[in-house]
């Protein structure tokens, strides 16, 4: 049976601040890591409220998925909620190599710059390169977007 840690890379050693410091256009650096997928996303908690967020850098989204602990426990349990999130799709013809420690799977083309979505198409990256690489693509994509805007507020996007 397959466990979360079979999912996950270990993040206990990772620096939240650090490792998401070209996310902040995104959101502000007091979320902490709560675990970090196999693919490079990353499930944070808000310290004070212990709301659970879920950052998709794949997508370059930060969605809100739980009131609390409790609550993202329960979506452990659900088993599309797994599928989906922890992209097992992707992951499964992955499954049985062993990752070097603060590694995680990456896409050696972004599907946002045309990339394939698929197995073949995933590499092995250096965890803070990943974060460091793909915060950065958004954060452009994201200036790239409002500029575009601000040239022409009538076009829809």
């Amino acid at each position: 049976m397959m466990e979360i840690q079979d999912l996950t890379v270990p993040s206990e050693h990772l620096k939240a601040k650090e490792l998401l410091k070209n996310w902040a256009w995104l959101f502000e650096p007091r979320l902490e890591i709560v675990m970090i997928t196999k693919l490079g996303d990353a499930f944070l908690i808000e310290p004070q409220s212990g709301e659970i967020f879920f950052l998709d850098t794949l997508d370059g989204e930060l969605e809100s998925i739980a009131d609390s602990i409790a609550d993202f426990r329960e979506l452990l349990n659900d088993r599309e909620f797994v599928i989906d999130y922890f992209s097992l799709e992707l992951l499964a013809p992955l499954m049985h190599l062993s990752m070097p420690d603060n590694t995680v799977y990456s896409f050696k083309e972004p599907p946002v710059l045309g990339g394939e979505v698929s197995s073949d198409n995933l590499e092995l990256f250096d965890i803070a390169t990943h974060f460091d690489d793909m915060g950065r693509l958004w954060c452009e994509i994201d200036q790239l977007a409002q500029e575009m805007e601000e040239e022409n507020p009538d076009a829809t996007t």
